[in-house]
């Protein structure tokens, strides 16, 4: 967690304008500050620039002379990902655009030269409005931590019988995902009989704690014992088909022992659900096309405009 100041508050009654500072604003979900144009645009509720970047592109000019709701001091903003939080007293905001895309050149770029607002600002959405700020405030900028469930279903792993190849290999390779996108995790790693009474009580609680990730392996085949579907089928709202059968389509083309896999992935709320199947080369088949796209279902399931 890191302070920063809220140096200027700045709102306007036209869009593509400098904004003016303002000595307090009401800040309202789904609305952003309830007094500027700027109101209401998906992703783009409240924008933000630091005075160190308006300083080193020319010293001396006002705040809100890049049409920033909030000019703020304090703040690493080279550091800036998608889904950390704010904290203004009761205000939580969420950074939700970095950067924006200008198709058309607005008056600050013609009063200014340039524009860097598109380059170096962002905009964030409000999770908890209602609370007025002023300038001066202290903030908070909280860095979002990923919270991660790998299961593994197995009576001989969870007896010690054998090591727990494949939950470790997950466990593995979301570390060196999260990492590489410099990006805090949070991975609780479980080995569990093949036991519906228990892959029911992990579900709810890691879908009630809003796990961003709930990953199993073992249990996706056709014996008695392979109970993982079914359970799995009672928590996903939002099936996504098509990514386990490219998946199977893929691999089953040299093995086709890989198209009996009842692998699954879905959604629930904001939660991503993976069922992969047991066996170590399986569930790096599974990783190497999952991973690339976990960027890409995290905007979906989160609603963000990634373009």
């Amino acid at each position: 967690m890191f302070e920063f100041v809220i140096r200027s508050i700045n709102t306007s009654n036209e869009k593509g304008t400098a904004k003016n500072p303002v000595d307090k604003a009401i800040i309202k979900k789904g609305l952003g500050i309830v007094a500027d144009a700027h109101r209401g645009m998906k992703n783009r509720e409240i924008s933000l620039l630091s005075r160190e970047e308006i300083d080193g592109f020319k010293p001396d000019l006002p705040d809100g002379s890049f049409g920033e709701n909030f000019t703020i001091e304090g703040l690493d903003t080279s550091n800036i990902k998608l889904l950390d939080r704010m904290k203004l007293r009761d205000v939580v905001l969420e950074v939700s655009k970095i950067g924006k895309e200008c198709h058309d050149r607005c008056h600050i770029y013609y009063s200014m030269g340039d524009c860097i607002m598109p380059k170096k600002g962002f905009f964030v959405r409000v999770i908890r409005g209602g609370g007025i700020v002023r300038p001066g405030a202290k903030a908070q900028y909280i860095p979002k931590t990923f919270k991660v469930a790998v299961i593994t279903l197995s009576d001989r792993a969870s007896q010690g019988v054998y090591q727990d190849k494949s939950g470790e290999l997950i466990t593995s390779q979301l570390q060196q995902y999260f990492a590489s996108s410099d990006r805090q995790v949070l991975i609780d790693k479980i080995v569990i009989p093949d036991s519906s009474l228990k892959l029911i009580s992990l579900f709810l609680k890691f879908i009630f704690k809003s796990y961003d990730i709930v990953m199993t392996t073992g249990g996706t085949g056709v014996s008695p014992k392979d109970i993982t579907i079914g359970i799995t089928r009672l928590f996903v709202k939002k099936e996504i088909p098509g990514i386990a059968e490219f998946i199977r389509n893929k691999y089953g083309q040299h093995n086709r022992n890989a198209l009996t896999s009842r692998s699954l992935v879905g959604v629930n709320g904001k939660t991503l659900i993976f069922c992969l199947p047991g066996s170590v080369k399986a569930v790096n088949e599974y990783l190497a096309e999952i991973i690339p796209m976990l960027n890409h279902l995290f905007s979906m399931v989160h609603d963000l405009d990634m373009h």
